[in-house]
């Protein structure tokens, strides 16, 4: 189609005709996903997060080609567009919940975005009882504990042992709640 513009001239008061083709592209909205959340347990030495793992989420179905996504601490840089954290976050041990700001932005057109966010739960560890080295000249009973389970593996693997067992193998033995 044709748009005809008329321009008025406020020095002559007179109307000027001039037909002159420009190209307008219309760019569809960006709409990012919400309601993004996810949930990992504490680690004691602290851990990293790849942020990346919620492009799914973000796109919500679009096509990850048409966009950019960066993540941001606060909702004022997303929305500026300025200091991104990259691809992969620090989280300390003892956080509970850590919120990242997300800016999902048009490729071919920076000045169309979407802002959302995505909360991070962090679960506390669970409490496990600790024994200290046990050392036994022919064999020794389980006792009972107050958190946790018996396991002949790492982290509730192996064979689960339970208070009362006799052990008559030296080993190493573990104790999990999870």
């Amino acid at each position: 189609s044709s748009d005809l513009i008329k321009i008025f001239n406020t020095q002559t008061s007179q109307f000027c005709d001039a037909i002159y083709s420009f190209n307008l592209n219309v760019i569809n909205s960006v709409v990012a996903g919400t309601n993004i959340t996810d949930s990992i347990c504490d680690n004691l030495a602290g851990q990293n997060y790849t942020l990346t793992d919620f492009d799914p989420d973000v796109l919500n179905g679009q096509p990850a080609g048409n966009f950019i996504i960066t993540y941001y601490n606060t909702q004022a840089d997303a929305q500026l567009g300025i200091n991104s954290i990259g691809n992969s976050l620090n989280i300390p041990p003892g956080s509970s919940s850590i919120t990242v700001w997300i800016r999902m932005q048009n490729i071919s057109n920076p000045n169309c975005f979407d802002l959302t966010s995505a909360v991070i739960t962090i679960n506390p560890l669970p409490t496990v009882t600790t024994i200290g080295q046990i050392i036994e000249c022919n064999n020794y009973t389980l006792l009972p504990i107050a958190n946790g389970t018996y396991y002949t593996g790492p982290n509730g693997t192996g064979t689960q042992l339970n208070p009362g067992d006799v052990i008559d193998i030296t080993g190493i033995y573990y104790i999990f709640a999870g």
